[in-house]
């Protein structure tokens, strides 16, 4: 998180030189094939949400 601090910073700041990195953001995506999200995967999904939900509820309504 800590290691784009400076990044963020650039972005962020409101002032009139040109960005380096403007132009590496804008391309495109080469890679077109779709991303799958099969009904397995959704089940190992939410088990895994409900099941970090369980663990740590009592932290959450502490």
């Amino acid at each position: 998180m800590f290691l784009f601090w400076d990044q963020y910073q650039q972005c962020s700041s409101s002032n009139d030189k040109p960005n380096p990195n403007y132009r590496a953001t804008t391309q495109s995506n080469p890679n077109e094939q779709n991303v799958e999200l099969n009904r397995t995967s959704l089940y190992w999904g939410l088990l895994l949400i409900f099941v970090l939900a369980v663990l740590f509820s009592n932290y959450f309504f502490n």
